[in-house]
């Protein structure tokens, strides 16, 4: 039995993971500063929760240690937050992915970094592929970008052994506070669904088809950066209506001016991560969203 380390594991994504990964016989400990209240109340079983920062060296060197496997999810993820504070984005973001990626090249183990589409920033063309020149829009996506590099350093020079994921926007059970839950619990309250800039294209795809993406990645012997997306675009006042239609509600839908420092369009290509990692998203976006709907 292995056992995965998975720092930012009580959040959204890092939850769904953990319990993945404890469901097919791996051991799991959660880094989390618990930030946010476990899903469950409580760690499941073969789920060990520490409490701590991933900027504390000897902690994650300890866990890393124990671990077969490291996957790195703990970050300040909100661009509103990393705009706000930039210190502590890079700090946490940055100072801790290095410590992360010194102690897995120090105790050889494999890592697997949670990247994000925001290192594209608004691209000129889309779907967007891997080559496609980084133009960031904010401090969130700079710091992705720095963990990105740190990681492929420290692969050239110090042979360390990882996979970078781009992520595009994910949604699913559990999650709070981004757009598809916002827009969710405002469309079943029969409330107006509020959205910056409605004609902003996106690309939604589901938490279970990232979890799978991230274990597919660390089952690859090779170094490498893959987008993780549903590979179609959609713009939110669609998204909006198809929420409306679902549901029957009757909420009316608002646009107001797009936001400083959001990626105005973003479709991903994931042809890379059909070959590379065969993988391929599951979960259309119409019945994730009826699924949603029924969960609130």
């Amino acid at each position: 039995m292995s056992t995965s380390l998975v720092t930012g594991g009580a959040g959204f994504i890092g939850w769904h993971l953990a319990e993945d990964l404890s469901q097919n016989a791996n051991r799991v400990i959660v880094l989390d500063n618990l930030s946010r209240k476990l899903p469950h109340g409580e760690a499941l079983n073969g789920i060990e929760i520490v409490k701590g920062d991933v900027t504390d060296a000897k902690l994650v060197r300890k866990l890393i240690a124990r671990s077969d496997m490291v996957f790195h999810l703990a970050a300040i993820s909100r661009v509103s937050s990393c705009i706000r504070d930039p210190g502590a984005c890079f700090r946490v973001n940055g100072l801790g992915t290095e410590i992360i990626a010194r102690s897995c090249v120090d105790l050889r183990r494999r890592l697997i970094f949670s990247s994000s589409r925001e290192v594209y920033g608004t691209a000129p063309h889309l779907p967007v592929r891997e080559n496609c020149p980084l133009n960031l829009e904010n401090p969130y996506g700079a710091s992705k970008i720095a963990c990105e590099k740190t990681i492929e350093a420290y692969g050239k020079c110090y042979g360390l052994s990882y996979y970078n994921l781009r992520l595009a926007n994910v949604y699913g059970k559990r999650d709070v506070g981004r757009v598809i839950p916002k827009l969710s619990q405002a469309c079943l309250k029969n409330k107006d669904m509020i959205l910056y800039n409605a004609d902003k294209i996106l690309d939604f795809v589901h938490v279970r088809d990232v979890t799978r993406a991230l274990v597919k990645a660390a089952k690859s012997r090779e170094n490498g950066v893959a987008n993780i997306g549903s590979g179609t675009g959609i713009t939110l006042r669609k998204l909006a209506q198809l929420m409306k239609d679902y549901a029957g509600s009757k909420s009316e839908v608002l646009s107001l001016r797009g936001r400083r420092g959001e990626v105005e369009r973003f479709v991903a290509d994931i042809s890379c991560a059909r070959t590379k990692l065969n993988w391929e998203p599951e979960v259309k976006l119409e019945d994730g969203i009826k699924c949603l709907l029924k969960g609130f």
